[in-house]
C-alpha cells in the first residue's frame, strides 16, 4: 500500500498488524516480539512518509523495545532489524526535533559495539 501512494491505507493495515503482534506477543512472547517490533518499524517508516516524524519515533522506539531482550541476549540474529529500527528512530527523532531516548538507546549501543568487537577478532 504504502510503495502504491495509498499511505494512509497502509498506516492503518501497519496499525492491525501491531495489534495483533501485540496479542499475540502477550501469549508467546519469544516467538512473536521480533514480529512486534518489525511491525512497529513498519508503522514507524509509513508515518515518516506522513511526515508525523514524532509519531514516527514514538514507534520506532515501541519497536526496539520491544526487540531489546533478544537483541541483548542473541545480537546477531536481531541486528539487522534493530539497526532498521534504530536508525528510523534517530532519522525520525532528528526530523522532529526531539532529542532521541539515550536510556532506550545505551543498552542497544553497547550490544553493537560488542557485536563490531566480536566481528574484529
Amino acid at each position: 500500500m504504502r510503495e502504491l501512494g495509498r499511505r494512509e491505507e497502509a498506516l492503518t493495515q501497519a496499525e492491525a498488524a501491531v495489534k495483533i503482534y501485540g496479542q499475540l506477543t502477550q501469549a508467546r512472547p519469544d516467538a512473536f516480539k521480533p514480529n512486534l517490533a518489525k511491525a512497529y518499524g513498519v508503522k514507524g517508516q509509513i508515518l515518516s512518509g506522513l511526515e508525523r516524524y514524532q509519531e514516527a519515533a514514538a514507534a520506532f522506539a515501541e519497536g526496539i523495545r520491544a526487540l531489546a531482550d533478544h537483541f541483548q541476549k542473541l545480537p546477531q540474529p536481531f541486528a539487522d532489524i534493530m539497526r532498521y529500527l534504530y536508525k528510523g528512530y534517530l532519522d525520525a527523532s532528528a526530523k522532529a526535533s526531539a532529542e532521541p531516548d539515550m536510556e532506550l538507546l545505551a543498552p542497544v549501543i553497547q550490544a553493537f559495539k560488542q557485536l563490531a568487537s566480536a566481528a574484529a577478532k
